[in-house]
């Protein structure tokens, strides 16, 4: 049975697990999604392996809730049997099977909390949204690849994270890979040494999303250039959709080779800039949906806006630090411009704020 179809299987299982509310807390529910998988399906058991204790943990007390899952998806009883990576050689010997580990080089998979959905659209950022829902949509037919740029902080792995979610939810069958630029670059040395790049490069083959975060940190690394030209041609030869983001634009990374800067140039390339005023409102606005118990006056909004509208994480920060300090320090459930003014002491140069 192949690792593919495996994969579908734990992506239905766990789908159901969250349509049915079985596992309420997203956390957790996020855990078990991103920290085990299914080394074998057989008529009788399903062998499922989880690389943290606390994942093994969180299944070993879910296997009647796991068993339902399985009934439904696959239409036959299963007995569910869980494993830590660790002991993974062992655990196989005892049953007959090959010591080798499961080649699994995909650690990092997509954030179910970065949706298009909570993804706050302005001026600054609405050429890379639409591109990348286009991309989502419509994978491998649009732009390929797709490469995100700009500054950290500003949404970038957002929208990857969006696309693959989106991709997922269109098209459950398809093989997602979501992998940062150092990860990327540590597969590779890793691959080299244990005599594994074939296995390595396979399993990006197989994909029919690559997602690539902070690409930027391959530059400079001869075979991981060579490696990543290799699956980049693969893909894209085939239809198979890229989605890359970096810190700048291809031509201006360090140490890239031409052959590199030139995959990346035919695709399309856009800009998330800094988020203008309007859009520091409405992100601000949306990250308070979250947060019922506190009232804050539009005046206040408007004062974090103005002085912390650098970049996303900077915005939310703010927001954080003026709930904390309301909260802890006040209390009050309602935040005027003076408490505002009292959370941020020392952090705005006297005089800003009046600049409104």
């Amino acid at each position: 049975m192949n690792d593919l179809y495996l994969s579908n299987v734990w992506a239905e299982v766990v789908k159901y697990l969250s349509d049915h509310d079985q596992i309420r807390d997203e956390s957790t529910l996020d855990l078990v999604a991103n920290k085990c998988y299914i080394l074998s399906l057989t008529d009788k058991d399903v062998t499922i392996v989880c690389s943290y204790f606390l994942a093994l943990v969180i299944v070993q007390q879910s296997t009647d809730v796991l068993k339902d899952a399985f009934f439904t998806i696959l239409h036959y009883p299963v007995n569910v049997i869980a494993i830590k990576e660790d002991d993974l050689g062992s655990k196989l010997n005892d049953k007959g099977h090959k010591t080798s580990k499961k080649h699994n080089f995909f650690k990092t998979k997509c954030d179910r909390a970065y949706t298009f959905e909570n993804f706050v659209v302005g001026r600054s950022n609405i050429q890379s949204q639409v591109s990348a829902l286009t991309c989502a949509t419509n994978p491998g037919l649009a732009y390929n690849p797709l490469f995100i740029y700009g500054k950290s902080g500003l949404g970038k792995t957002h929208l990857l994270n969006a696309i693959g979610n989106k991709v997922t939810s269109l098209y459950p069958n398809y093989s997602i890979g979501f992998i940062s630029g150092l990860d990327f670059v540590e597969g590779v040395s890793n691959s080299i040494k244990n005599h594994t790049i074939d296995e390595f490069k396979r399993e990006f083959y197989d994909l029919d999303i690559l997602l690539v975060d902070d690409i930027q940190f391959i530059a400079g690394k001869e075979k991981t250039h060579e490696v990543f030209f290799s699956v980049f041609n693969e893909l894209v030869n085939n239809k198979r959709q890229i989605c890359l983001t970096c810190d700048r634009l291809p031509q201006e990374i360090d140490g890239l080779e031409e052959r590199i800067i030139s995959r990346f140039n035919q695709g399309l390339n856009v800009n998330i800039e800094v988020p203008e005023y309007e859009t520091s409102i409405n992100i601000l606005k949306k990250k308070l949906t979250l947060n019922t118990a506190q009232s804050i006056d539009d005046e206040v909004l408007a004062y974090i806006a103005t002085n912390f509208s650098q970049d996303v994480r900077q915005l939310e920060g703010a927001l954080n630090r003026l709930l904390f300090y309301a909260i802890d320090f006040v209390p009050t459930n309602h935040i005027t411009i003076d408490v505002a003014k009292e959370a941020f002491k020392g952090q705005i140069a006297e005089g800003c704020s009046d600049e409104l």
